[in-house]
């Protein structure tokens, strides 16, 4: 888990933008695919799973709490989550990317976050931020008015281009299914699920994917799937 750059955890499926934002996959009627639907993870499962990954497992990056949601509108939950993770491990690390909407009724929360990434649909001026917030916060305001074609992204032939997506982020979705990067929204790629399965199994096969589309060229065993990504990344940070 040292190479991975963030463990993002849906805390809540919802977004303000879900149904005016129609190329993104958060009000997508398949939005999970085949998945198991059937049980949300709990809010102990994900404080567990944080801790259990910094104290055992070797992560030292950054926790978010989106997939294919605003995690602002669950803020109540991701300020407990904060609060007792960093009761059992002050060095935890916490990543915040959001539309921005509900910043101004949560500014107490927002700080509590080391990185913010906020997407401008609005093109609003967010100079107060910066000053409200201070240098000890890494804020990227992210102007952005066109949304990638992340629904349509896997149409057309062989790319057998690297990728390092998977070393941005493992996600686990609000039911517990893990994806081995965001473009994945349907979890097609099998990694398991935390009601069922260890977060170490889960991990291992991950990591053994991350591996085979990481090589340049990617590698014959790479999954079908990261063969015909269009949106492939060879940044690995966040």
């Amino acid at each position: 888990m040292k190479d991975t750059a963030l463990i993002s955890i849906e805390i809540g499926k919802a977004c303000n933008l879900a149904k005016i934002h129609t190329r993104c996959p958060s009000a997508d009627v398949d939005r999970y695919g085949n998945l198991d639907t059937s049980k949300p993870i709990s809010t102990t499962q994900i404080i567990d799973l944080v801790v259990h990954a910094y104290k055992e497992m070797g992560f030292t990056g950054k926790v978010a709490f989106h997939y294919y949601n605003e995690p602002l509108l669950f803020a109540d939950r991701v300020n407990f989550v904060i609060d007792e993770v960093r009761k059992i491990h002050p060095e935890a690390k916490f990543f915040l990317n959001t539309n921005g909407n509900y910043i101004r009724d949560n500014l107490d929360l927002v700080k509590k976050f080391n990185q913010i990434t906020l997407s401008n649909y609005d093109n609003e001026d967010w100079t107060w931020l910066k000053e409200e917030l201070g240098p000890d916060i890494w804020l990227w305001v992210w102007d952005i008015f066109t949304l990638d074609p992340r629904k349509s992204n896997f149409s057309g032939g062989p790319d057998n281009r690297m990728c390092k997506r998977p070393y941005k982020e493992i996600i686990i979705d609000f039911y517990g299914n893990a994806h081995l990067c965001c473009m994945d929204w349907k979890g097609n790629i099998k990694l398991g699920n935390v009601h069922q399965d260890k977060f170490e199994d889960i991990v291992e096969k991950f990591i053994d994917i991350r591996k085979k589309v990481s090589s340049d060229p990617m590698s014959d065993d790479a999954p079908d799937l990261c063969k015909v990504c269009r949106l492939k990344s060879t940044n690995p940070n966040v």
